[in-house]
């Protein structure tokens, strides 16, 4: 008989999680478990393998934060009770930020009963300000921690506190199923005013600070002065804390107006394939980060990755071999990657056919659910 267990998504559609939450309740479902997940969005169409509620709709958006507060424990409250009354004894939390709401999450399912399980996404979210002691007290108050990491293993382990015989290190599953089929190279580069003999680099995401969308700005200046002509820039996605205005001089201040192309905004999963496959290379210049869902989607889908050699890229992005790497913050090394790049020193379809043979074999969904299993008996005591 499946045992219930309530997951608990606050973000949802919002950020692009809705992959992740029915790809990880239909795996759980397959490995035994009755997940309900509570979220902010609708379940996905034809999905019968588990019970979903937009529970948190509302709480993101330009409302008073007090208001969306207010929303937020409602929905929590309401979840959590209804969820006690079906027999649920185990809450299941995703956490990218840790604050006073998430804080009090984890209070009221222990006072109703159930023990906790978190995923630390960010495990910190990188947010200044953000608070050690309540990283530390929530982890604490988990009976086990999942990471998708050992970088994020170790943070948990080394610098909040967790007992290591609570940390389970689970990866992030791949992107089969998300999006449609990726449209012919040619009709997607053209649909950007792309031509065939253009090389297109692709920066996908929020531009957040810790992202260094500024070291590719240089680095693709430094490209174009060591004569690579042909390369363009294709930005997409919703600015969270950079800074458009400096970004905007530095593009112009490097020369490179006219062969960037930015959206500046949430790009729909409808709108993705096409950016994909217009793309020669992916690039992820970030400073740090505990594990990047962009660099599994572009695997997944047979973009080849440029990535910084952080030792949360290297554990997926093995360079030479199913993607390339260069030295974290430095332009004119990851400048001399995309000449080379360019000037095809490396077979770019023998490093997508790898990148998709290395998410499809270490990042199914199937085994993330069968683990995850594992650590529920394990929260539960059984």
């Amino acid at each position: 008989m499946h045992k219930p267990v309530l997951v608990v998504e606050p973000v949802g559609g919002q950020g692009g999680m809705d992959h992740y939450d029915h790809s990880l309740c239909e795996a759980l479902h397959e490995a035994g478990v009755r997940p309900f997940l509570l979220t902010a969005h609708p379940k996905a169409p034809n999905c019968r393998s588990y019970e979903a509620a937009d529970a948190y709709a509302g709480v993101f958006g330009r409302d008073p934060k007090w208001r969306r507060a207010l929303r937020y424990l409602r929905a929590s409250l309401l979840g959590f009770v209804s969820a006690r009354r079906t027999g649920t004894r185990l809450a299941h939390f995703h956490f990218f930020h840790i604050g006073l709401l998430e804080y009090i999450n984890v209070l009221l399912a222990r006072a109703l009963g159930m023990r906790a399980v978190a995923t630390a996404h960010d495990v910190g979210s990188f947010r200044a300000g953000e608070s050690s002691w309540l990283l530390r007290r929530v982890y604490r108050l988990c009976a086990a921690v999942i990471a998708h990491g050992a970088t994020a293993r170790e943070t948990l382990e080394e610098k909040l506190g967790v007992p290591a015989e609570r940390i389970f290190t689970i990866p992030i599953g791949n992107y089969d199923g998300l999006l449609d089929a990726l449209p012919m190279k040619k009709d997607a580069r053209q649909s950007f005013g792309y031509g065939d003999s253009e090389f297109v680099v692709l920066f996908f995401g929020q531009l957040k600070k810790v992202k260094r969308f500024d070291l590719l700005v240089r680095a693709v200046g430094l490209a174009r002065q060591r004569g690579v002509e042909q390369i363009r820039l294709l930005v997409a996605g919703s600015v969270a804390d950079a800074d458009l205005k400096e970004l905007t001089s530095l593009i112009t201040e490097c020369g490179i107006d006219a062969i960037v192309q930015r959206h500046s905004r949430y790009i729909q999963n409808e709108e993705l394939p096409r950016f994909f496959a217009a793309a020669d290379i992916a690039v992820l210049p970030y400073d740090n980060i505990y594990q990047s869902g962009v660099v599994l989607l572009a695997m997944t889908y047979g973009v080849p990755v440029l990535t910084s050699d952080i030792a949360g890229m290297r554990e997926v992005v093995s360079h030479e071999r199913n993607g390339i790497t260069f030295r974290a913050g430095d332009a004119d090394d990851l400048s001399a990657r995309l000449v080379d790049l360019a000037r095809g020193r490396w077979n770019l379809a023998e490093l997508a056919r790898e990148a998709r043979h290395h998410v499809v074999t270490n990042h199914s969904w199937a085994k993330c659910g069968l683990e995850t299993a594992k650590v529920y008996r394990f929260a539960s005591g059984d």
